[in-house]
């Protein structure tokens, strides 16, 4: 009796099993067709599906100094827009803004450790108000200012999102730059259709020649200050403010916004995180400031390292010339296990 059941668990224990294997071959199967969504799950230390930009403006000496050692503690890159006039100037910038700034060596060392480097004007001037000859200048010079330093910038940021929505203004950015950011919204979608208002990423296409919200020269950024819901400046007397805690939370929030988009790996919405000032002492956070505390910043390159993040640089976008979308560059869309990126895919 004994005999039997042992042999009759052996038995059960080998059909068990064979029907464990078989529902794993037909599970991966399935979702090798696409037949089913699941979120991929971390490869080579991130998950693929969560992709997020780290960008940089105004060139401020703290963001080398204090933001750079804690990129490099997580490997991770950022993206930093240099406006020119800025460099080597201890004084430049508006009251209470003024601070120092970094130099071209900081500039350099930044390009020569894989960090991005583009173009953020000459003078960090309202664009709106501005002559053509006065845009070359802010646009070309800036372009050329950078090519001077051995940096070939192709991606602009408009200074305090001022001439995004100029026809102008974007045809000069046109001339020289591939894509430009502006603020302010919770996601970048690389199709520019995530918000309702345009087909495609061409600026004038969708609207009888007027400029859309979102195309090439118009790439949504979220910028890194208390976002809060029905809070206008010029009718509330009253500046809210965040804590340390509320901020993290916001942060937390918007970077896994893009989960409702990014589906199988394929990679349609991208949050672009952008930081200005880093200060080295606790503060408290009002939406007309963007400014950080240096613990809050650490402890937000730690979640993200920690989630399985992958952060990239705004150079790693591109503008399919064919199909007018944005696209990141070398992603694998065949799904190549060898490549560290199997699971992403331009979609």
């Amino acid at each position: 009796m004994r005999r039997f059941l042992l042999s009759s668990a052996i038995i059960l224990g080998l059909i068990l099993n064979a029907i464990c294997i078989g529902l794993s071959f037909s599970v991966q199967s399935v979702y090798s067709s696409g037949k089913i969504t699941l979120q991929p799950t971390i490869v080579n230390g991130y998950n693929s599906s969560k992709v997020v930009i780290l960008a940089f403006d105004d060139s401020s000496k703290n963001q080398f100094i204090l933001a750079k050692p804690i990129l490099d503690k997580y490997g991770f890159k950022g993206s930093f827009f240099t406006v020119c006039n800025y460099v080597n100037n201890a004084t430049a910038g508006y009251k209470p803004y003024s601070h120092n700034y970094m130099a071209w060596q900081d500039i350099k060392t930044l390009q020569k450790q894989g960090h991005d480097i583009e173009s953020h004007t000459m003078t960090h001037t309202n664009l709106d108000t501005k002559s053509i000859q006065a845009l070359e200048y802010e646009l070309g010079g800036s372009k050329q200012c950078l090519l001077d330093h051995g940096i070939d910038s192709t991606i602009f940021s408009y200074p305090s999102s001022h001439g995004d929505s100029n026809t102008t203004v974007v045809k000069v950015v046109s001339k020289y730059y591939d894509l430009a950011r502006t603020a302010d919204a919770p996601l970048a979608f690389l199709h520019c259709n995530g918000y309702g208002k345009e087909k495609d990423c061409r600026p004038f296409n969708n609207n009888n020649g007027k400029l859309g919200y979102e195309h090439r020269y118009s790439i949504r950024e979220w910028g890194h200050h208390p976002h809060i819901e029905g809070y206008q400046p010029s009718t509330n007397s009253v500046v809210p403010s965040f804590n340390q805690s509320q901020m993290f939370n916001q942060f937390v929030k918007e970077v896994n916004s893009q989960q409702n988009y990014n589906k199988n790996g394929c990679i349609v919405a991208i949050p672009i995180v952008v930081y200005h000032k880093i200060l080295p002492g606790n503060i408290v956070y009002t939406p007309n400031k963007s400014s950080i505390d240096v613990n809050l910043f650490s402890a937000e390159m730690k979640y993200l390292h920690d989630n399985g993040f992958k952060v990239i640089k705004t150079s790693d976008l591109g503008y399919n010339q064919t199909n007018n979308h944005v696209y990141i560059k070398q992603l694998n869309s065949n799904n190549n296990n060898n490549n560290s990126n199997a699971y992403a895919k331009n979609c």
